[in-house]
């Protein structure tokens, strides 16, 4: 069917065939899947977290149009970003490795680990087929129609929040999940307004304000450590091409939107901010009220991390093993302790520090606008995670290795994907 719908193309002078604008439009939909998830299948019988999203339905079509192309197009294997993949394997190498010593010593209880497992394969497959069709035409389309996607779920959420709606987790299920992606988008349209002219630069600094705004509406305190490093990571790689007046708005428009959102919400997401931390006597303390009982069960997951690491140093208690097996550990790098040991905690900072070099390396480059604004909001992830297991959540996985494979597209030449069939691997410097 694929051959006779390009026969017709051909026929009709179509410059691109019908099999490329086939992928550019599940390219499209790739991003729009991601902020607008919804779950397809659910297996309720199995875990409560155990489900089938759009995105993974995204994936598989991307995965098996890849395919085509190999077997009847001539498209090949190609790694534009080998360093940050090379440790990818090693990081999946010991996960696997941390499971299976997890099954042989509780062989009934393992099942959710390797579930889980098997989407951080499908996060490696996606990456790989990334690298090998993302031309710059298809990243330039994909990233837009993500900034775009999240500013509307932005304003949506800050409808939510100005209407009575509590904890916003429209579509991510979760508050602090959703404020991290929310900081992505803010940090896109920030950067973009560094980088245009002044009239757009004000209208882009205007729409920045918005996913701040509605960071405000998850009620998440985590969020407000990691939207501020990340704004202070985006001024710190902008601020020597700024004029005063970008200067001025990059300062200003931060504090303005999310004092906007302050305005907005209820009692309750303010007293979440406000009502966990006191100042009596000449000294800081924790307050007796519900807002600081997540802080408290925060300091407790710490602790129980680390008696946990002591269990099992070397190989931990398995990938995942929180929440399934070993109960709640909130905080990601004492959960990574315990759930894949010293070992694979080193592993994992290798990975986290090379994803940031790549990023870091394409900001460099002349009008890096979303790997500017990738570099920072990574690093304001990163952080936030003393808050959640961001870093690790498939969602979040997929949204990082996609932009990754994104902007390295975008500084690159290629317009069309390569016509050789062979695996071939080029510097990410």
């Amino acid at each position: 069917m694929m051959d006779i719908l390009n026969e017709y193309g051909e026929k009709n002078g179509a410059k691109t065939s019908y099999y490329e604008l086939l992928v550019d439009l599940i390219y499209i939909s790739l991003p729009i899947s991601l902020v607008f998830s919804t779950e397809v299948i659910t297996f309720n019988s199995i875990s409560q977290y155990a489900s089938i999203n759009t995105e993974d339905v995204v994936i598989l079509l991307i995965v098996l149009g890849f395919l085509y192309g190999i077997l009847y197009r001539n498209q090949r294997i190609i790694i534009t970003l080998p360093n940050v993949f090379a440790i990818l394997l090693a990081t999946t190498a010991w996960i696997v490795v941390t499971n299976t010593v997890a099954t042989f010593r509780e062989p009934t209880a393992i099942l959710m680990s390797w579930l889980w497992t098997f989407k951080w394969f499908e996060g490696i497959i996606l990456f790989v087929v990334l690298q090998s069709q993302l031309t710059k035409r298809r990243a330039y389309l994909s990233l837009n129609t993500l900034a775009i996607c999240g500013l509307i779920l932005a304003a949506y959420s800050v409808f939510m929040g100005a209407t009575g709606g509590y904890r916003i987790r429209i579509f991510f299920y979760n508050p602090n999940t959703l404020s991290v992606f929310l900081m992505l988008i803010g940090l896109i349209w920030y950067t973009k307004a560094t980088m245009a002219s002044e009239y757009r630069s004000i209208a882009y600094f205007i729409l920045s304000m918005i996913p701040l705004a509605g960071i405000i509406t998850t009620g998440s305190r985590a969020a407000l450590v990691g939207t501020g490093t990340g704004v202070l990571c985006l001024i710190a790689l902008t601020w020597s091409r700024l004029d005063l007046f970008q200067r001025t708005a990059t300062v200003g428009m931060p504090l303005l939107g999310l004092g906007i959102g302050t305005q907005i919400v209820g009692t309750s997401t303010i007293n979440r901010y406000t009502q966990w931390i006191q100042y009596t006597n000449g000294q800081l303390s924790l307050t007796n009220d519900t807002a600081a009982r997540s802080f408290r069960i925060r300091l407790q997951l710490i602790e129980r991390s680390f008696e946990l690491f002591q269990q099992h140093p070397v190989f931990g208690h398995g990938w995942y093993a929180s929440p399934s097996r070993i109960g709640y550990l909130d905080v990601h790098f004492t959960t990574l302790l315990a759930e894949v040991g010293l070992i694979g905690l080193v592993i994992f900072l290798i990975y986290y520090l090379a994803t940031f070099m790549s990023l870091f390396n394409e900001h460099k480059k002349a009008t890096a606008t979303f790997a500017t604004a990738a570099t920072a909001w990574y690093c304001g992830m990163i952080v936030q995670s003393i808050g959640g297991n961001f870093p690790r959540v498939p969602k979040m996985m997929f949204i990082t290795l996609f932009l990754l494979a994104a902007v390295v597209a975008l500084s690159s030449n290629r317009s069309e994907p390569f016509n050789t069939n062979s695996v071939s691997c080029s510097n990410d410097d």
